[in-house]
């Protein structure tokens, strides 16, 4: 990934992927190169990666602007990663829907999860973003604000990129209409049994007496500390915020930190390079 930057000389954030897909693309694969990057009405779609009509040469990306800036240029990242990873194994293009992009079931390909790693990489480099959030930190909902606002991605995008590699024993819950919808926890988090099973069960309520169980205002930002048995068994501090676009709330739940936990973090591949080099 850095190769790409240093030939895009993208030393300033958000990163203007838009020009650096058309730009890039025209450097190294001048007869195959993105020559289309453009927003619209795709109902049940985040992007597409379509080849040009026959007789042309080239590629577009297509992505649905009905969605938050910060996703669009996600999306942007996404479908220029199937581009460089996958459009010749897919001639006829590939279409994202959500459950494509961000599901977790069967349907969730490989070859998601790949451009999914791409975008995050592209948009948020991992060596750039831990200079923003410490590992052993536990960020509230303004803190990764501030570094969403940064990079120009999504709040969600954000918190997701630095569970990645914290060593803070954390869960991050969504949840609409009082139930949780999906969870995940940190490495450190799971090792220390904090999680909440979400799947092939019985809808969880959100728990009574909490933050997340209120009705907020939408984009409010709001913690508390609860005593154990309340979210978690053990006590913990519930930071939330409502998304007023999707009607759901998502909320972070850090646990004390245990010194007994050792973490190490894996190198995150650069799909790029990989690429490249093959």
């Amino acid at each position: 990934m850095t190769k790409v930057l240093r030939a895009f000389d993208a030393d300033c954030y958000p990163i203007d992927v838009e020009k650096l897909a058309r730009e890039y693309s025209a450097q190294r694969f001048p007869d195959d190169a993105v020559t289309a990057v453009r927003g619209g009405d795709i109902e049940g779609f985040e992007g597409m990666l379509k080849p040009a009509p026959r007789g042309r040469s080239g590629w577009g990306i297509f992505y649905n602007d009905t969605t938050t800036e910060g996703r669009q240029r996600f999306t942007i990242a996404h479908e220029f990663g199937h581009y460089l990873l996958h459009r010749l194994d897919f001639p006829d293009g590939i279409e994202c829907s959500t459950e494509d992009m961000f599901g977790q079931g069967a349907e969730y390909r490989e070859v998601e999860r790949q451009a999914n790693l791409f975008a995050a990489t592209l948009l948020m480099p991992l060596d750039h973003f831990r200079e923003r959030i410490d590992a052993n930190s536990q960020p509230d909902w303004n803190d990764l604000a501030k570094v969403a606002q940064l990079y120009g991605v999504s709040l969600l995008a954000c918190c997701h990129r630095w569970m990645e590699y914290t060593s803070s024993r954390s869960c991050l819950v969504t949840s609409r209409d009082g139930y949780i919808l999906t969870s995940r926890s940190t490495d450190a988090a799971f090792r220390s049994g904090l999680y909440f099973k979400t799947k092939n069960v019985v809808p969880v309520a959100v728990p009574s007496g909490t933050l997340t169980a209120m009705k907020l205002a939408p984009g409010g930002k709001h913690s508390v500390s609860h005593r154990a048995g309340v979210w978690l068994p053990e006590a913990c501090v519930e930071c939330t915020v409502s998304a007023s676009a999707y009607d759901t709330t998502y909320t972070l739940l850090h646990c004390p930190q245990r010194s007994n936990i050792s973490l190490t973090v894996d190198a995150v591949e650069d799909m790029v390079d990989r690429f490249r080099s093959s």
